[in-house]
């Protein structure tokens, strides 16, 4: 039989709760509905003072976080580290992050969207997990410090400028398959 476990109070040490890492403090994360999914949310960031933020695999009301939306036009945010909840990167989702530097992303994401780190110039390394199949297009458009992309899935498509201007771009690991 199952039992139902009411969800933990988080227990922060050094500001980052020890059982879900999200930040004390990350008050400019707000989550909203997704359509037809119950109890599931995509997260945004309606700014604040962070550099960094470790997004909570669920939200305060329990609701597991699935999806990155609205990150965009941020000039604080360093690094974002995503829960293995997530499974999608809205289009645009990190736009205009210039200050961006770091982004952890699980491999449980499974589509990334048009232009979603379009000119986060400070970006330099990513990792494509193993479910995305297509790089859309724009994806990583005026990254110019991005240095090094692993693919680790089955690519069936890289589109139009997916990693155009890309100008200190040396390392592009695509498995043989």
């Amino acid at each position: 039989t199952a039992e139902t476990v009411d969800k933990l109070p988080h227990n922060f040490v050094d500001d980052v709760c020890t059982s879900c890492g999200s930040r004390k403090g990350s008050d400019g994360l707000t989550y909203m509905d997704c359509v037809g999914r119950n109890n599931e949310v995509q997260v945004m960031y309606e700014g604040g003072d962070l550099k960094e933020i470790v997004v909570p695999a669920y939200n305060d009301e329990g609701k597991k976080v699935v999806s990155v939306h609205r990150f965009q036009g941020n000039n604080i945010l360093k690094k974002v580290i995503l829960p293995d909840t997530i499974e999608t990167i809205w289009q645009y989702a990190f736009y205009d992050c210039h200050t961006l530097e770091e982004i952890v992303i699980p491999e449980s994401v499974t589509s990334i969207g048009i232009g979603a780190f379009k000119n986060c110039r400070l970006l330099r390394k990513i990792n494509i997990p193993e479910k995305v199949t297509i790089i859309e297009e724009s994806t990583f458009e005026n990254c110019y410090s991005l240095e090094s992309v692993e693919i680790k899935g089955e690519l069936t498509e890289i589109k139009t400028n997916s990693f155009k201007d890309c100008e200190l771009l040396e390392a592009f690991d695509i498995p043989e398959t």
